[in-house]
């Protein structure tokens, strides 16, 4: 069975050349998003790989919360999603205002991309998530 990925949208099968993935999501990025951050893509063992995603704003959050801007760039779905607005409601519950940004918990963001993956015929076993001031790494474990 192939195994799949997604970064920034894109869906990815796990044998696809390093360089490829990296060209194409970065592609991406900056089209999406300006230049808002440097994506690397690293196959770890034959059943884990990981996405890195270098930010040039620092956003002090730790690891227990994830931003609106950071779940965007690394699923692909528009930042209004992850916004509680007027008008609408935000796909991951519970969705809480600070500052400029909205953020909920890393582990509710997890369980959204996990589905995404889902919704692809992938099965996971693990995805962890390390948020860092200057960027976020994603390890899926097959």
């Amino acid at each position: 069975m192939d195994k799949f990925f997604i970064a920034s949208g894109i869906v990815f099968e796990k044998g696809v050349e390093k360089s490829e993935v990296e060209r194409m999501v970065q592609q991406t990025i900056d089209e999406k998003f300006g230049g808002y951050a440097k994506f690397r893509y690293d196959e770890l063992d034959a059943n884990t790989i990981r996405l890195t995603y270098y930010r040039q704003e620092a956003c002090a959050s730790g690891s227990e919360y994830i931003y609106d801007s950071d779940m965007t760039l690394i699923s692909g779905i528009g930042i209004n999603a992850f916004q509680a607005r007027p008008i609408g409601n935000p796909i991951i519950y519970p969705i809480k205002f600070g500052g400029k940004n909205f953020y909920t918990k890393t582990a509710a963001f997890l369980r959204l991309y996990k589905f995404m993956l889902f919704k692809e015929d992938q099965q996971v076993e693990d995805i962890k998530a390390r948020i860092y001031s200057d960027r976020i790494i994603i390890e899926i474990n097959y």
